[in-house]
């Protein structure tokens, strides 16, 4: 039976070591193996993990596929009947709600669709990934004695997509914005904002940093702020303070300026035919297909390692 799901689109946005050296660099070396381990990242109780990693074609562009899962347990204190109301209880349900994730190698860009309530979110994602990642390698790198055979430190962002539809949404409303706080950091394989920010993303290169911020303040041209979040595209995380005509005030961040799209899904189908249908759901949106010159030339280099994990459907 088909069933209605939730998708978010975001930018995957991973590079490895000082030289930030892109995502597909160390496919086979870190990102399988690391995905594939089975290890947990523990937080609130609650354990998630990766699952059913693979790699499929779909739609003619290669995909690193799987679950995120959170395994917990449910509470139950109380119950309801008709015949006796209320009934305290003491009962504690596994559950394991998970998600279908799929990032498109040749630009990374990534899909998220929510099984159910309470299923991982992105930004469940985003931290167990950076976590497994991080883990990884320096398991392997106190494995390895040898200096010039360390694995390179991995530099993990997930950041919504933003959409127009949403930013628009969500700043109809606003009178003004007290700041606009953007966090940049190096890009894998893609074109950064053009003007300012496009040189600080250059610059943290030249001095050697991850991540950096710059905080606009009082902009008064609240329908240029929304064009400036479209276009960069998950590349830089903005967030933005803001007030209504009423004074009242409240904090926008990435997710807020993402659409969040609705699949049917049949859980009953074949799981690749699945994926299928979620991939033929986002290939209409440019802020999904959209590649740089930079990414497809990286996916191209490294189709033969690719290759090796593809699965048949």
């Amino acid at each position: 039976m088909k069933e209605s799901k939730q998708l978010t689109i975001a930018n995957f946005n991973c590079t490895f070591g000082n030289e930030d050296e892109p995502f597909l660099n160390f496919f086979e070396q870190i990102v399988i193996p690391a995905f594939q381990s089975g290890k947990a990242k523990k937080t609130d109780g609650a354990e998630f993990f990766f699952d059913n990693v693979n790699v499929y074609m779909l739609r003619g562009i290669y995909f690193l596929t799987g679950f995120i899962i959170k395994k917990t347990e449910l509470e139950v204190r109380s119950r309801y009947s008709e015949e006796k109301g209320i009934e305290h209880t003491n009962l504690r349900i596994p559950s394991a709600p998970y998600s279908i994730f799929l990032i498109a190698l040749n630009n990374h860009r990534m899909i998220l669709v929510k099984n159910q309530k309470g299923s991982p979110s992105i930004a469940n994602f985003s931290s167990t990934a950076r976590d497994i990642l991080s883990d990884y390698v320096k398991e392997q790198n106190r494995e390895n004695s040898a200096k010039d055979k360390k694995l390179p430190t991995p530099h993990l962002n997930v950041v919504p997509i933003p959409f127009k539809g949403a930013i628009n949404k969500e700043l109809v409303g606003v009178k003004k914005i007290h700041y606009m706080k953007l966090r940049f950091y190096p890009l894998n394989g893609d074109i950064p904002v053009q003007g300012l920010f496009k040189e600080l993303t250059e610059q943290l290169e030249i001095l050697g940093s991850k991540s950096g911020n710059t905080t606009i303040n009082s902009p008064k041209n609240i329908l240029q702020v929304g064009e400036f979040i479209r276009e960069t595209k998950g590349t830089v995380e903005p967030t933005l303070r803001v007030e209504d005509r009423f004074g009242n005030k409240r904090t926008l961040k990435s997710d807020s300026f993402t659409d969040v799209l609705t699949i049917e899904l049949d859980e009953e189908n074949e799981y690749s035919s699945n994926l299928d249908t979620i991939v033929g759901k986002v290939l209409n949106k440019e802020e999904f297909t959209e590649v740089s010159e930079d990414n497809e030339r990286i996916y191209q280099t490294k189709m033969d390692v690719i290759r090796k994990f593809h699965q048949s459907r």
